[in-house]
Parts: structure tokens; sequence; C-alpha cells
């Protein structure tokens, strides 16, 4: 049976993935196998269940693990599809949840601003369906899914061909993000709806050609994110 030794380091998560990969690496993990359940590996790690999940999904990110409904989490056996090397970089960066909210917030800014200014109006008339499925999902799949469609038009609306492509390439990690987010930090009808307004905001400023305004509710919108993560992270060390 692995054996996890226990963490003691501020760097939490990227002690976490080292080692995972550090066990694959010697033969004590091999595809196919299931990893002990999450109460099990807080236990063994002695972390938090929030710094084990941010080290999943990354892990997840890169196709080295998978989890499976009603069985558990497994090293996968198969590599999945691959993710653009930009992405990569920014994962094999220390602390990486923290940078990359940070990426997104100075890149998710410009391009709701842009957009403000740039979007044509069957693009904007798109991104009003985008909040109104959102708002009317029952299953959090489909609102998740919408999340991510909402950005990826806003960044299509930016018109800025250089920003859409930098977008682009780490969109399977902003896609991850935002899924991570949500499930992880927006679980109560309360805090979705927050969201689903502050989309609804930054929408109806994208319409009105209000760029000052767009960025301020994409700020917002971040803002959130960073209250519902600290809140959680909270309840659970």
């Amino acid at each position: 049976m692995v054996s996890f030794a226990p963490i003691r380091s501020e760097r939490v998560y990227e002690k976490v993935v080292q080692q995972v990969q550090t066990l694959m690496l010697d033969g004590q993990l091999k595809r196919g196998d299931r990893l002990p359940p999450e109460r099990d590996m807080v236990a063994q790690l002695g972390i938090s269940r929030a710094s084990l999940r941010e080290a999943y999904s990354a892990l997840e990110l890169v196709g080295l693990i998978e989890t499976r409904p009603r069985e558990g989490t497994f090293i996968k056996e198969e590599t999945g599809q691959g993710i653009h090397p930009l992405s990569l970089f920014f994962l094999a960066e220390d602390n990486f949840h923290d940078d990359f909210l940070e990426l997104r917030r100075l890149l998710e800014l410009q391009v709701a601003a842009l957009a403000a200014e740039k979007m044509d109006p069957e693009a904007v008339q798109a991104l009003h369906q985008c909040v109104a499925r959102m708002a009317a999902a029952v299953d959090d799949t489909i609102s998740i899914e919408e999340d991510k469609e909402f950005h990826r038009l806003l960044a299509n609306g930016s018109g800025n061909r250089m920003l859409m492509a930098l977008v682009q390439a780490i969109g399977h990690v902003v896609d991850h993000h935002i899924e991570a987010n949500r499930i992880h930090w927006f679980r109560e009808s309360e805090q979705r709806q927050q969201l689903l307004e502050i989309h609804t905001r930054i929408a109806n400023a994208v319409d009105a050609g209000e760029s000052g305004q767009a960025r301020r509710w994409m700020e917002e919108h971040f803002q959130l994110v960073d209250q519902m993560r600290s809140l959680q992270e909270n309840v659970e060390v």
C-alpha cells in the first residue's frame, strides 16, 4: 500500500503534486491505481481539504489523475488531449492558483473593457443569451458550461487578435479554473446568485458600450471569487 508523508510547508499545493509525481516515477503509483479516499489523504498528508483539492485540480488538468463518480480518484490510464505549452508553463510554476487567478484578473478586466468598445450587436446578443441560459440552468454542469462560454464570448469580442490568441492558448486552464471555482467555492444558491448577477451586470455594461463599467464589474467578479475562496479555506483548515 502506498504511504504518503505528512507535509510541513507553506507551499502545500506544490508539495502534494511533487509527492504524487515522485511516487509515479518510483513506480509506487502506476497508471490505473486508485488513490486513497480524500479523508485518508488529508489525514496522511496533514493538510486541509482545500489544499488537497488544489493539488488534484492541477494533476487532473495535466492528465495525471481522473475522478470517477462514486469510485474515487485514479492515476489516469491514458494520456488525454494535449495542453498548450503555455498552459503547462503556468502549471509548472510555484503558487499556480494564486498566480493564475492574478493573470486571469489582468487579462479579463481588459477583455471586458475592450468588448464594451468593440463587440458587435450579434455577439452581445449571444452574451445575453448565455447569461439567460445560466440563470435558467437547473443542472450545475450546464451552468458551469455557460459560465465558460460567457468568458470565451467576451474574449472573442475584444477585437484584439493578440489578446484573443493569448486567452485561447490558456483556454484549457481557464475552463478548468472556472469549473474548480464553481464546484469548490460557489456551492450554495445564494453564492451562485451573486455570481449570476455580476455576469448580468458585465453583459449589460458591454451592451451599453460602457467600458469603465464593464471593467469595474469584472473586478467585482474576481473580488467575489477571492472572498469565497478565503471563506471556504478558513472553514476547511
